[in-house]
């Protein structure tokens, strides 16, 4: 390798030479900016964070709240339906919770009672990431479980 010229660096390889062209800045050019930063997509939401999002109590507050705010849909009863609904949702900067959506469906009053019960959870502790609050998705099962003698006779053979 050498400098050929003050023009240029020769590279000799064993296919060849490899030349590049040396340029020198001008006393009076002005340095290179450099790109713009990124901008923060204020839309963005998180799924993975340092600090996870937290309802006020921990999770057996959670488990406490669904069990005591789900209410089983008669029709879901008198046909003996039971199982899980997956709901989808956003804790928001200020731990509020919003974009409510279902993942998984099971039966369509369990389904409105799933998103019902979810929609009017309080504020969340907000999820954190460096040191800021963050919006923060999640995913909940909520399970529909109905008690064997509940069930009507015929719906237990099926």
């Amino acid at each position: 390798m050498k400098v050929v010229d003050d023009k240029y660096l020769e590279i000799r390889l064993k296919k060849g030479v490899l030349k590049l062209r040396l340029e020198k800045p001008k006393d009076n050019a002005e340095p290179v900016k450099p790109d713009k930063p990124v901008e923060k997509n204020p839309d963005e939401v998180f799924v993975i964070v340092e600090d996870v999002p937290h309802f006020p109590g921990g999770n057996q507050a959670l488990q406490e709240y669904l069990a005591s705010n789900i209410h089983y849909p008669e029709k879901a009863k008198e046909e003996g339906i039971s199982g899980t609904v997956l709901v989808r949702f956003t804790v928001d900067e200020s731990g509020i919770v919003k974009n409510v959506i279902l993942d998984k469906k099971l039966h369509p009053q369990l389904d409105k009672e799933a998103l019902r019960v979810i929609s009017s959870m309080p504020e969340w502790q907000p999820g954190f990431q460096r040191g800021k609050a963050v919006p923060v998705e999640l995913l909940i099962p909520v399970e529909f479980k109905l008690l064997i003698d509940k069930v009507p006779a015929q719906n237990i053979l099926k």
